[in-house]
């Protein structure tokens, strides 16, 4: 039977299975400690669609490779507009491109994609590797690196450079405050609404409304040189081709964009790929010597990062063990049928592309860890259709995924180049995500133990990153 959801008009069809669980509890229990093996037991037992109880809610989740189908034909009858209205209303705004769907999401899309291509970052190597460099530097020979925090201040800035032609500085703290009680609040809902009238929260998003107008008012008046805030300048220019795809106030939270679709996505990814690399000194050694090999002393290039297979494996498979997007929430707009069973309308979807990441038949020897089975001649995430889908399927597949890609690579390749570090304590292991907590492990430690300087010569001062060079200047010569 095809995966493709059908109305089903007055068809009588039975409701999905419900997964076992205890009395009043349903399956909390199980969803907390062990969620992605439990939605993979649940699966390999009821099938792809099945409902699940946890305390007082109920909603049905699709599974595996039939989910990711449904998610890119993109048929009419998933919507993330519930989802995300209450966030756009909170900001004032009547749209965000997160609850949009067909040609008005298609166009928002298009205009907002020239700011997170994958060409965008290859373009600015050099300034991602300056930035990294520069925040390595900041830790000695022997100090230990909290690794989240650090995470979160690099690719913040990276972002921030590579968009809006300057970093988040003091504001990265109102930054995640504000986008984490949002995507709480109204997208995941494990936080009250009453959590978005609290102190600290409505001073944070002053501030980061008040970071997106200096913006936006900078470029306008013609304060900023060409470049400084490109992401605002496709905005604006899309006013004028398109008149009246944006509202004032939704350029604002467009500005912020980079950070909500970026942010958590890119350090969760990069988290997960250091933990298991420095796990596995064997993969260490191939990565370093495939970096050398291709960089060879001289400066990173997009071509050179293109043809590092082994660190593109590397990440692939750190997110295959450790998913950084397992589940997709939707809502039924209509009724309608996904492998014999009833859909209803306005129902909670929950959609778990992360599934078959463990499963045998797709990935043999799930649990360890193997960048080979993403290489020729293997390419097991190729070999079943819809299997391996780390930043989501169809038309809202991650808006920063191509960027996000380069980020990583050009981040691993560069703290590798730079110096090295190992896990600390060295038997440490990393706790599962929880996806409530909206953050991996804040207690994953990697100790600084050589820092290589400027031997590997990736000093380069490129437009727009002059203080990044200064900063590196003044690190090397200590």
């Amino acid at each position: 039977m095809s995966t493709i959801s059908m109305p089903t008009g007055t068809t009588t069809l039975p409701r999905p299975p419900l997964a076992r669980g205890w009395p009043i509890l349903g399956s909390a229990l199980a969803l907390n400690s062990n969620m992605h093996g439990f939605l993979r037991t649940q699966y390999q037992r009821l099938g792809p669609v099945f409902r699940v109880r946890a305390l007082k809610q109920e909603f049905v989740v699709l599974g595996g490779p039939e989910a990711a189908e449904l998610l890119a034909a993109n048929d009419g009858s998933l919507s993330s507009y519930e989802l995300w209205a209450g966030f756009a209303q909170d900001f004032g705004v009547r749209r965000i491109i997160l609850m949009l769907e067909g040609e008005e999401h298609a166009l928002w899309r298009k205009v907002m994609r020239q700011g997170f291509s994958k060409a965008k970052g290859y373009d600015q190597v050099p300034l991602l590797a300056n930035i990294t460099r520069a925040a390595f530097s900041k830790y000695a020979v022997g100090e230990r690196i909290p690794v989240l925090k650090f995470l979160r201040r690099l690719v913040a800035d990276q972002l921030g450079m590579l968009t809006l032609g300057q970093v988040a500085g003091d504001l990265l703290d109102d930054m995640i405050r504000f986008i984490h009680t949002e995507v709480q609040v109204n997208f995941i809902r494990t936080k009250p609404r009453s959590a978005l009238c609290e102190f600290e929260f409505l001073q944070s998003k002053e501030r980061v409304r008040e970071y997106a107008s200096t913006i936006l008012e900078a470029r306008r008046s013609g304060k900023l040189q060409a470049g400084e805030s490109n992401f605002a300048d496709d905005m604006l220019a899309a006013q004028e081709t398109y008149p009246g795809i944006f509202e004032d106030d939704e350029i604002l939270l467009n500005i912020l964009m980079p950070f909500l679709a970026g942010l958590d996505t890119v350090v969760n990814a990069l988290l997960v790929m250091l933990y298991e690399i420095h796990r596995h000194p064997e993969v260490l050694q191939r990565l370093r010597g495939e970096i050398q090999t291709s960089l060879n002393q001289s400066l990173p290039t997009a071509a050179a990062f293109r043809s590092m297979n082994v660190l593109h494996a590397a990440a692939m498979e750190s997110m295959r063990l450790h998913p950084v997007a397992s589940l997709i929430p939707r809502v039924a707009v209509r009724d309608f049928e996904f492998h014999g069973h009833q859909i209803l309308k306005g129902e909670g979807l929950m959609l778990a592309l992360s599934v078959p990441l463990m499963m045998e038949q797709y990935f043999p020897n799930p649990e360890r860890f193997d960048l080979d089975r993403f290489l020729e001649p293997r390419n097991e995430h190729k070999q079943h259709k819809g299997v391996y889908m780390p930043f989501g399927a169809g038309s809202h597949v991650c808006l920063g995924a191509g960027i996000a890609e380069v980020q990583m690579a050009v981040t691993v390749a560069t703290l590798l180049q730079a110096g090295e570090m190992v896990l600390d304590p060295p038997n440490y292991r990393l706790k599962p995500f929880v996806e409530r907590e909206m953050a991996p492990d804040s207690n994953f430690y990697l100790k600084k133990t050589a820092d290589y300087g400027l031997r590997a010569g990736w000093l380069i001062r490129g437009e727009g990153d002059t203080e990044t060079a200064e900063e590196l200047d003044k690190a090397a010569t200590h």
